[in-house]
């Protein structure tokens, strides 16, 4: 991870890889319109939902998929709900109409639910595992994420183009782009790209290699706050995916800490406490919240105006 920040792992609890690709092509098979009843305000101008649920393809943006984005569900008495709007709005799930069968929207719905937890624990674990090799205490980053977290899980699907990609989707050695180089901004991000080809890291000397996901397995990201916490002992590698030709299924998660998480500008040098060895001083620390709102300006799906 001091040199490349992509990893694998197997035998994580409750994942099912084959429920989970199910549930995402069940979603993005619905027409049109189902989709974007469930859409953000950006794209349904009667949605009520600014940071949760779909967004459709951008025909003219380098990235070229569209996604479902879906969060920990919040108690109405939470008093994060009203003070980390919108990182908190309630999910939104596609609505059963008339004569239709309930069982399909209830598996899609207990199959999203089950993955977000399956994929925050495992996240969680692991940070414990980095924790301990970082020679902290091995429950240092828990206070960050646990009990409240704005993370993220999101179906995604790569359609496949219908019309010449915009030269922006173009690099200059001809490959085409489903996705643009970059390094996830968060602390890390559990993905499964269901045996799908097409994810590329970036080597050191600058050239691309493909990811080679094995089946029943997940590939872990290391992000940009977890690398800026480190120094940059912790690499976020970037990364893109290339358009190979065909349909492609993903599903990232995106860990975060709550929104009012104390998020420390750099690491200890060692576990006593959160203490730096060279002077014994507590790590300044930043809010989380409002630091990823300004990241996520930096995002298409989202844009410099979408809070």
């Amino acid at each position: 991870m001091e040199k490349l920040g992509f990893l694998m792992l197997t035998n994580i609890t409750g994942y099912d890889e084959d429920s989970l690709l199910t549930a995402t092509k069940w979603f993005f098979d619905l027409p049109e319109d189902r989709k974007m009843g469930v859409a953000r305000k950006k794209w349904n101008k009667d949605a009520k939902s600014i940071y949760r649920g779909y967004f459709p393809v951008d025909h003219e943006a380098i990235s070229y998929k569209e996604g479902y984005d879906f969060g920990r569900e919040v108690s109405p008495d939470d008093p994060e709900l009203v003070t980390a709007f919108p990182f908190t709005e309630h999910n939104v799930w596609p609505e059963r109409r008339e004569g239709e069968d309930e069982e399909p929207f209830q598996i899609f719905h207990q199959t999203i639910t089950s993955h977000f937890k399956a994929f925050f624990d495992a996240c969680t674990e692991f940070m414990r595992l980095l924790a301990i090799g970082l020679g902290l205490e091995e429950n240092f980053f828990d206070r960050l994420f646990i009990p409240s977290t704005i993370s993220t899980l999101r179906l995604l699907c790569y359609p496949p183009r219908l019309d010449p990609p915009p030269s922006v989707a173009v690099t200059d050695d001809g490959t085409v782009l489903y996705c643009s180089d970059h390094t996830d901004s968060g602390f890390l991000t559990m993905l499964t790209s269901f045996n799908s080809p097409g994810l590329q890291i970036r080597r050191h000397d600058g050239t691309w290699m493909d990811v080679q996901s094995q089946p029943r397995t997940v590939i872990i990201n290391l992000g940009e706050m977890l690398s800026e916490m480190s120094g940059n002992r912790i690499k976020a590698t970037r990364h893109r995916v290339v358009d190979t030709g065909g349909k492609r299924y993903s599903c990232p998660f995106f860990l975060e800490p709550g929104y009012f998480g104390q998020m420390p500008v750099s690491l200890p040098a060692t576990g006593n406490k959160g203490e730096s060895k060279e002077n014994g001083e507590k790590a300044s620390c930043v809010q989380y919240g409002p630091l990823l709102k300004e990241r996520l300006k930096r995002n298409t799906e989202f844009g410099s105006d979408w809070i």
